[in-house]
């Protein structure tokens, strides 16, 4: 099994519709719940810089629940039109739009408040205690009780996931929920070592740190600049310098080292020039950059002039901060 270790700004979003649209499943590994997606692209088209597709996909969530000894599954299939990632934000997965300015090259770009149609519903702690009985098992109501607990589990029915519950109809996991744990000295499962593990990473660092510059907003949220990011510079460049190095050098070199220390082999891909084909044995992919945030802005902006003027802003920080660190590659 490949197992995409996705850190922050590793493209684990564009990976799963990768292979959906290359006909492999993917599943997301969350404390309580994995989602496994598959599906069939029955046509595509552009529209508005953005591609769409006429996508059937079907989502299985596999759980354990402490009143069985079976690992359960439950699933939909659903047909729909849609642009492949609505929005190009990394913002809520990148399939909603923005509730706040998050970038700093066109703040005001996808800058709109997040909306759910008028007849969405979603369960409360009452509806999730109720719909999540075995009885209700067969039924919608009970796939969305179990799904809206892959991070907390309000009814204290569903054990963590732990390899020995982890999906077996998947192509490629990404045990996200494991590695945001990564802080908290999280051992890894002697499981791991027999997978093939998968650790991506970007060789053009120049627009690895334009990214993270554009996106502070984002990927630092709380901090008080807010999106405004040459601001920051402005009054606290070394706060600006430390978040990029810890970003861009020091998360990829603490997961390796933790490979390193639990014996688990691993390999690199190059996000930038990796073959996602032949890697992930898909059929057929997407561009790599279909989910670029720093591209989306510059095509989609209103104020090109303005936004081209900020890019370049952004690279020459982005230049002084790779001159002043030495480096070339952030691998260890």
């Amino acid at each position: 099994m490949n197992v995409y270790w996705g850190y922050g700004a590793t493209g684990k979003t564009n990976l799963e519709y990768q292979h959906i649209y290359g006909g492999k499943s993917f599943s997301w590994i969350g404390k309580f719940c994995a989602r496994t997606r598959s599906g069939t692209v029955h046509l595509t088209g552009l529209q508005n810089n953005k591609k769409w597709w006429d996508l059937e996909v079907t989502n299985t969530i596999w759980h354990k629940r402490k009143d069985e000894d079976k690992v359960r599954t439950v699933s939909n299939t659903q047909r729909k039109l849609s642009y492949i990632l609505g929005c190009p934000s990394r913002s809520y997965k990148m399939r909603y739009v923005q509730m706040f300015p998050m970038n700093y090259i066109d703040p005001d770009l996808d800058a709109k408040p997040r909306r759910e149609g008028r007849n969405t519903l979603r369960l409360n702690t009452k509806g999730l205690k109720k719909y999540s009985q075995l009885k209700y098992a067969d039924t919608q109501a009970y796939f969305s009780s179990i799904n809206n607990q892959t991070a907390k589990c309000p009814t204290g029915i569903l054990e963590p996931m732990i390899p020995k519950y982890y999906p077996t109809d998947a192509h490629t996991i990404c045990p996200f929920e494991l590695i945001c744990k990564l802080g908290d000295n999280e051992p890894l499962d002697e499981w791991f070592q027999d997978q093939r593990i998968i650790l991506p990473f970007k060789s053009d660092l120049y627009e690895y740190a334009i990214t993270f510059l554009d996106g502070l907003g984002d990927y630092r949220r709380g901090n008080k600049w807010g999106h405004d990011v040459m601001q920051a510079l402005k009054d606290d460049e070394k706060f600006v310098f430390d978040y990029l190095d810890h970003n861009i050098f020091t998360i990829l070199r603490v997961h390796a080292e933790r490979f390193k220390q639990y014996n688990i082999k691993f390999e690199y891909f190059d996000l930038d020039k990796g073959d996602y084909k032949k890697t992930f044995d898909l059929s057929r992919t997407l561009s790599r950059n279909f989910d670029n945030t720093v591209i989306h802005q510059l095509i989609n902006t209103k104020k090109k002039k303005e936004a081209r003027e900020r890019y370049f802003r952004l690279y020459d920080v982005a230049d002084k901060y790779l001159k002043s660190r030495g480096r070339k590659d952030n691998r260890v």
